[in-house]
């Protein structure tokens, strides 16, 4: 009789309430995997934005910049009077310019990592404007009308 007690007072988990509890953990974590993937995404994109708005500024200047009542920031087409050939002469003289007075972006790490998007795909420069394709879509910045437009600036 005390053997047959000792076998219903037994206590742990069956293995249907082991499995239910895999299962449940399992479902957590999927929905937890989905949402963080969306907010890695999202910060790609930020990054991308705010990338791409820097390098604007570098090329075109910022207009938001003041001194004494005058706009003060021109960019390197203002410095040097001509559009980059490329995204490196933002942070390197490409010509030997003595009006050149950058770097006009910083480049924490010292590698290419300006000339890259949140996905590590390259932007693309053309002209006026700066593409990351880097999401699937364009991520695009236009920093100026025309070429024609921001190198007759006679601010």
């Amino acid at each position: 009789m005390r053997r047959l007690k000792l076998l219903h007072n037994r206590q742990g988990f069956t293995l249907i309430e082991l499995v239910m509890i895999i299962v449940i953990i399992g479902v957590l974590s999927s929905i937890a995997i989905r949402k963080m993937s969306t907010t890695i995404e999202n910060a790609k994109y930020e990054q991308t934005k705010k990338e791409l708005d820097a390098l604007g500024y570098a090329i075109a200047g910022n207009p938001n910049v003041y001194t004494n009542g005058v706009q003060s920031d021109f960019g390197y087409v203002g410095d040097v009077g001509a559009m980059p050939p490329n995204l490196d002469a933002l942070i390197a003289n490409p010509g030997s310019y003595t009006s050149w007075d950058g770097p006009y972006i910083t480049n924490g790490t010292g590698g290419s990592d300006f000339k890259q998007d949140g996905w590590n795909i390259n932007y693309t420069y053309t002209d006026t404007l700066l593409r990351s394709t880097g999401s699937g879509s364009n991520i695009d910045k236009v920093f100026a009308i025309s070429s024609t437009a921001l190198l007759s600036n006679t601010v």
